[in-house]
């Protein structure tokens, strides 16, 4: 990390580093739960909250062209699936999750997650400003353990 961060790179998501405005804008699109549009055989979607996916041979993509034979799964998450999702990709990022658009999203009472917060702020886990978490350096490399500590915390609410 800090060969990298001498020559430039930031640390921007769990699994990649890139020098400033060189991120990957798609697979971010991913980590913040945006829309986008997949196309051909096997391509994935997501729209304002639901995902689809076409179907993945190519014979069978080909000869539904024209039909509503393409599709394989629809799928829309629920409020709590939302949550799981949105604390896991969230901590993906050095942006982090913010709390206070969590909380009003998905109806959840931040402050009843502040002792697990400071536990793992405490012990190094975990960097939290004013609005947001993030991991720290070395809660990337516990991050599924996070996750889910964090994600049972938030959804027992």
């Amino acid at each position: 990390e800090d060969l990298l961060e001498t020559y430039g790179y930031k640390h921007y998501e769990i699994s990649n580093w890139a020098r400033p405005d060189h991120e990957c804008r798609h697979n971010m699109l991913y980590w913040r739960r945006g829309d986008y549009l997949g196309v051909g055989a096997g391509a994935c979607s997501h729209r304002r909250g639901e995902r689809f996916g076409r179907v993945e041979d190519i014979d069978a993509y080909m000869s539904g062209i024209g039909s509503d034979d393409l599709l394989a799964f629809r799928e829309t998450l629920s409020n709590e699936e939302a949550a799981l999702e949105e604390v896991m990709l969230g901590l993906r990022t050095l942006e982090g999750l913010d709390l206070d658009r969590f909380a009003e999203e998905h109806g959840c009472q931040i402050q009843r997650v502040l002792p697990l917060l400071e536990r793992l702020v405490g012990g190094g886990l975990v960097v939290k400003d004013s609005k947001r978490i993030r991991l720290s350096t070395r809660g990337t490399l516990v991050s599924d353990s996070i996750v889910s500590d964090l994600s049972a915390a938030l959804i027992a609410l």
